[in-house]
C-alpha cells in the first residue's frame, strides 16, 4: 500500500504543478516507491519520509515543499493502509489453517496428514496430527 501511495502522491504532485513527467521518471518512481516502501515497512508514517527520496530519484527536488500538503491526510492514510495489511495477514492465515485443516480430514492414515509430511521423523508428524485435529474442536 505504501508503495502505491507514494507514487500516486509523487505523480499528483507533479501534475499539480503542470511538470510531465517522461516514461522513464514514471518507472524511476515506480521502481523507488517499491524500493522505499519495503525499506521502511516497519516504520509508522515512514512514507512521509521516504517521499522525498523518490522525489529526488524523479528529479522533482524544488517540490519536496509540497510534501506538508499530504501530511494533513496521511495520518488517516495511514490508518487505512493498516487495515488493508491485517486484513490480508488475517486472510492468509485463515486460509492455511483451513488447508491443513482440510489435509488432517482428507488423511486416512495418521502418520501422513494429506501427503504434506510423510518425510518428518514419526513424533513431528504425531504431534502436527494431534494439533490439527484439536483445532478443529
Amino acid at each position: 500500500g505504501t508503495a502505491l501511495y507514494e507514487a500516486l502522491t509523487v505523480i499528483f504532485i507533479a501534475q499539480t504543478h503542470g511538470v510531465p513527467l517522461s516514461f522513464g521518471q514514471t518507472i524511476v518512481i515506480a521502481i523507488t516507491s517499491t524500493l522505499a516502501a519495503v525499506g521502511a515497512a516497519a516504520i509508522p508514517s515512514a512514507g512521509l519520509v521516504t517521499m522525498v527520496l523518490v522525489l529526488q530519484a524523479a528529479g522533482l527536488d524544488q517540490y519536496v515543499g509540497d510534501i506538508g500538503f499530504v501530511f494533513a491526510v496521511d495520518w488517516f492514510l495511514d490508518r487505512v493502509r493498516t487495515v488493508v495489511n491485517v486484513m490480508g495477514d488475517a486472510w492468509a492465515c485463515g486460509y492455511v489453517s483451513r488447508s491443513v485443516v482440510q489435509a488432517v480430514e482428507v488423511s486416512d492414515d495418521d502418520s501422513d496428514i494429506g501427503g504434506y509430511v510423510g518425510n518428518l521423523p514419526e513424533q513431528t508428524r504425531q504431534s502436527i496430527h494431534s494439533s490439527a485435529k484439536s483445532s478443529l474442536t
